[in-house]
């Protein structure tokens, strides 16, 4: 895992040097958001609350979650940005440090000023905070620019903005898109909700239906890339015990 990450570390340091070099809270937070651009939907961002040390990525729009809190209790908590050197590692419920010495140069104290260093390494789970999720792909804002290829060294083309169009899928191919979603969501691998896409009033889960519905058929998304999705929401996460 780790050394996976180190080696997109060191693609990101060989194509944006001054991000580790400048070391402020935002050319850190844009190193470790690039590393994890490259690793999803594996890696995501580390949420943090007001007051604790955090980057506000360019894009990004703060947002309301419920967690529970180590008494069990279920809190209303705002992630308000994102760890500027650690990220989640989503398959190993770890946090990995992806810089150490991050934001030195943020300090007032210019003593201190010194590049940030390549670390990933995996930060013990005492460490963890119960407000501090993974930040899910649906808040994360697009990168700046694009990102290196792994494998290639060389730099990704400018992506064509997506046009919204109707009909990407054929109408069956909607139907058994929305049939393998329904099983997912009743499955034991998925939201284990004994009826699929219903409430547990009885009701039909409307705005999932329509939200999976959008993605599939007019943004044109896979039925993994919607997995990834649920996988990375407050739901999934409390059924299989990853808060």
């Amino acid at each position: 895992m780790t050394p996976d990450l180190r080696t997109l570390a060191t693609l990101i340091d060989q194509h944006f040097p001054r991000l580790r070099q400048d070391n402020t809270y935002q050319t850190a937070g844009e190193f470790t958001w690039r590393v994890q651009a490259l690793g999803v939907p594996e890696w995501a961002p580390v949420g943090k609350t007001q007051g604790e040390s955090q980057w506000l990525p360019p894009g990004f729009i703060p947002y309301t979650v419920t967690l529970t809190d180590p008494q069990g209790i279920a809190r209303s908590v705002t992630i308000t940005g994102w760890s500027q050197d650690a990220l989640w590692h989503l398959p190993s419920k770890t946090q990995v440090k992806v810089l150490s010495n991050s934001a030195a140069k943020s300090d007032p104290d210019p003593a201190i000023w010194s590049a940030a260093n390549i670390a990933c390494y995996v930060i013990p789970s005492e460490g963890y905070r119960w407000h501090n999720p993974p930040v899910p792909l649906e808040h994360q804002p697009a990168l700046p620019s694009p990102n290196p290829v792994p494998g290639t060294g060389t730099p990704a083309p400018t992506p064509t903005p997506h046009t919204p169009a109707p009909g990407i899928l054929a109408k069956d191919l909607a139907y058994q898109l929305l049939l393998r979603l329904n099983a997912y969501y009743a499955s034991t691998e998925g939201l284990q909700r004994p009826g699929g896409m219903v409430l547990a009033n009885g009701e039909v889960d409307l705005e999932a239906v329509a939200q999976w519905f959008y993605q599939a058929v007019i943004e044109g998304r896979t039925f993994d890339q919607i997995v990834a999705q649920i996988q990375l929401s407050d739901e999934y996460r409390r059924k299989h015990g990853l808060i």
